[in-house]
């Protein structure tokens, strides 16, 4: 997959989310990524279903949390601001994580 795309994360300090790994900064972190656009129905923080239209895909493990910002652009140039809705980090057969992916 080809991480074409530039995406930066704005991490907030969230203390309903002890799992998010990361702490409050004051510049966003940038990272290569792949953006979609298409709607899909996913399963939020607070485990009810939401509609989600954007995914991001990066390489690796990205400590996130759903109290983030994400900043990428859309396919007119736009640049646009959403907080995280859902997130996962899926593994290979070995165990080793393949990606993060974003819901926004």
């Amino acid at each position: 997959m080809m991480y074409r795309d530039v995406v930066k994360i704005m991490r907030q300090a969230d203390d309903s989310d002890p799992w998010a790994g990361g702490s409050a900064g004051s510049m966003p972190e940038t990272y290569r990524a792949r953006v979609t656009f298409a709607t899909q129905r996913v399963i939020g923080e607070n485990g009810q279903e939401v509609t989600s239209s954007v995914h991001i895909r990066m390489p690796g493990k990205v400590p996130v949390g759903y109290g983030d910002e994400v900043t990428f652009k859309e396919p007119n140039g736009n640049e646009k601001t959403k907080k995280i809705i859902s997130y996962k980090v899926p593994r290979n057969l070995e165990g080793e994580f393949m990606m993060t992916v974003i819901h926004l």
